[in-house]
């Protein structure tokens, strides 16, 4: 009777035996190292974007990844940066982005990426007609009318479209 038995028992053995090896021979797991943190985007205009974070104060490098959101055209752009802030130029007006950042440490490490950080850029959207209204303000409102001022440029051909209040109910 030939049994697999004593096989196992070799091939277990002999896992064991790297396993206690490792540290000896120089092979180790890598730890992760902290991941950047505070991620922020500042001075979003039509076309682009400053990207924020803190490094870890070990970090050496970070990996920037930024990924078109939502319904906006398919975007994928990488970057590397020893510092904690990186310009992104060349994305579409009105339309929604995200990044995340991986930081490469000094001993070697690397951590995982952060969460992802959205953004929109200003402008009109590659599929508007008119742009969007921003800063409205309730001037006057009453049990069912409000007054909203509306700021139109000369060369906007986007109408108002005057629909009645409607109270919803809870």
């Amino acid at each position: 009777m030939n049994s697999i038995y004593p096989k196992w028992r070799s091939i277990l053995m002999l896992w064991f035996l790297m396993l206690l090896l490792m540290p000896v021979s120089g092979w180790s797991f890598q730890t992760l190292c902290d991941k950047a943190s505070d991620l922020t985007v500042d001075n979003v205009n039509d076309h682009g974007a400053d990207l924020n974070w803190v490094p870890p104060a070990s970090g050496v490098e970070s990996h920037v990844e930024v990924r078109s959101a939502g319904r906006t055209p398919a975007l994928k752009w990488k970057a590397s940066t020893s510092e904690g802030m990186i310009h992104v130029d060349g994305l579409l007006p009105g339309s929604t982005y995200k990044f995340r950042v991986r930081t490469e440490c000094s001993d070697g490490s690397s951590s995982g990426s952060t969460s992802w950080e959205k953004f929109e850029t200003t402008g009109m959207g590659p599929d508007e007609a008119c742009p969007k209204a921003t800063d409205l303000l309730v001037m006057d409102l009453r049990a069912y009318v409000g007054v909203l001022p509306l700021l139109r440029t000369s060369t906007s051909k986007c109408e108002l479209n005057k629909s009645p209040f409607q109270e919803r109910s809870a």
